[in-house]
């Protein structure tokens, strides 16, 4: 089902606003395949995860309904890599419902396919294509735990490996590729955000 809106709804700075997709939900995932934005899972207004999955066209400016995320939840990893979608780890229901599912979207068939599970299932953890493995790194579990875990999966040989583990637990961050290393930066070293930090972190493989 493909959703028609207004093109264009106003200008403010620089930003241009662009009518929403039909449904509210917050903690949910977003990855880009041959100019369409794929909005995956997620937590709506009433505390309860979903497994929908939204397609925003930038040539054509609406919102289309594609296959639902086979598990519903929210705190994920979502990237896209040679044309396919990854989403790995998340919480399910509760704050400390973590799971390892890795779930595999193909746009040119619309099917869903299962990945190798995530080593240490986690949630509110960032990632980064690197070296042609995507990285997932720390994490949490309320509501006392974060982790340090770092660990690679190969979309060739669906197989992870584990690499050195972070200096610290931390949750809620970002980082990015530039040239040969990994920047990781800010983010909380317990659950929620009373550990919030600062620091910024490098990563590099030989």
């Amino acid at each position: 089902m493909s959703v028609s809106r207004p093109p264009l709804v106003r200008r403010q700075r620089g930003f241009v606003s662009y009518e929403p997709p039909p449904w509210d939900w917050a903690g949910s995932g977003a990855a880009t395949v041959d100019g369409k934005i794929h909005v995956i899972g997620g937590r709506g207004r009433d505390g309860v995860v979903v497994a929908t999955h939204e397609v925003f066209g930038l040539q054509s400016r609406t919102w289309t309904e594609a296959p639902p995320l086979p598990t519903a939840r929210d705190h994920m990893v979502v990237v896209a890599i040679d044309g396919k979608i990854h989403v790995i780890g998340g919480l399910l229901s509760s704050a400390i419902d973590r799971t390892d599912e890795h779930d595999v979207y193909d746009p040119a068939t619309h099917k869903w396919t299962s990945g190798a599970p995530l080593p240490t299932p986690r949630s509110g953890l960032a990632s980064a294509y690197y070296h042609g493995l995507i990285l997932v790194l720390r994490g949490e579990t309320p509501p006392d735990h974060t982790f340090p875990e770092n660990e690679a999966y190969d979309p060739k040989t669906n197989r992870w490996t584990t690499l050195a583990p972070m200096p610290s637990g931390r949750h809620g961050f970002g980082g990015d590729v530039i040239g040969e290393s990994v920047y990781l930066v800010g983010g909380s070293l317990t659950p929620g955000d009373k550990g919030a930090t600062g620091q910024l972190l490098m990563f590099h493989l030989p």
